[in-house]
């Protein structure tokens, strides 16, 4: 008991920055812990740019729908969970049986974002490149994604809709 009383500052003094770093760091992980997105997503790769999809495939009334046109080969459709962050192929006859909105943000608040491209020095550290990697994105989470780009470019990466239900 001497021995508290008799160093009490020496106590505080290294006590409360422990405390201080305790709690930055359940203010950051807490939150992704609560936070979970809650709606798969279709999108679109292999094309010859982003906007391939875009010239193939629209979102009307919760339906995917393919344009008139040429056949894209090189396009694939895929469906991202977003519990497992795992895509799996999907077929567009697949597709007829989904619910979709074509929004950017999910109902619950989450987007799918490209990482981003920073230039030049930003406190004394470089800033990197992140072009190649999305994220899913919003309610203080920010979660990498595993997204299967069919060999091409993340840049022929094209969100085509949020999953809202399966219609019966």
């Amino acid at each position: 008991m001497n021995f508290i009383k008799e160093n009490l500052t020496l106590i505080l003094g290294v006590a409360i920055p422990i405390i201080m770093i305790v709690l930055v760091v359940l203010s950051i992980f807490l939150p992704t812990v609560f936070t979970k997105p809650k709606y798969d997503f279709i999108y679109a790769t292999g094309g010859d740019s982003r906007y391939s999809c875009k010239e193939k495939y629209l979102v009307s009334n919760g339906t995917l729908i393919k344009k008139e046109g040429e056949e894209d080969k090189k396009l694939k459709l895929y469906l991202f969970d977003t519990k497992k962050n795992k895509s799996s192929e999907i077929y567009f006859q697949e597709t007829r049986m989904l619910n979709i909105d074509p929004n950017i943000k999910s109902a619950d608040g989450f987007e799918v974002v490209q990482g981003s491209q920073g230039n030049g020095v930003f406190l004394f550290f470089f800033s990197t490149t992140d072009q190649k990697t999305y994220y899913i994105k919003g309610n203080h989470l920010s979660k990498k994604l595993n997204l299967e780009l069919n060999g091409s470019s993340p840049k022929n990466f094209c969100f085509l809709g949020w999953i809202k239900s399966k219609k019966i």
